[in-house]
């Protein structure tokens, strides 16, 4: 949001209005064709989550932050390779 202060609750409320409308939506489940087959009943949720390091990779299920082997929860790409060109395989 613009602006050199902090919104007021009621600016803060009218901006997150149509996202908390949709995860509502969403939460209730909507019937979506996914990969081109016969529409299905598809559901979400959001959940935020205010942590540390360790405690967030606890919190997703990933391995630690001190581990060796994939503590990204977004690729398979390891500590021992991300200075190498294997840790920036796509394939991995």
């Amino acid at each position: 949001m613009p602006g050199p202060m902090e919104p007021t609750t009621a600016q803060l409320n009218n901006a997150l209005e149509p996202d908390v409308k949709e995860i509502r939506q969403l939460k209730r489940g909507i019937k979506m064709a996914i990969h081109s087959q016969d529409p299905d009943m598809v559901y979400a949720d959001c959940v935020c989550a205010n942590c540390d390091t360790p405690a967030t990779h606890k919190f997703n299920g990933s391995a630690g932050h001190t581990h060796d082997f994939h503590p990204c929860p977004y690729c398979n790409a390891n500590v021992l390779d991300i200075n190498q060109i294997p840790g920036y395989n796509d394939s991995m």
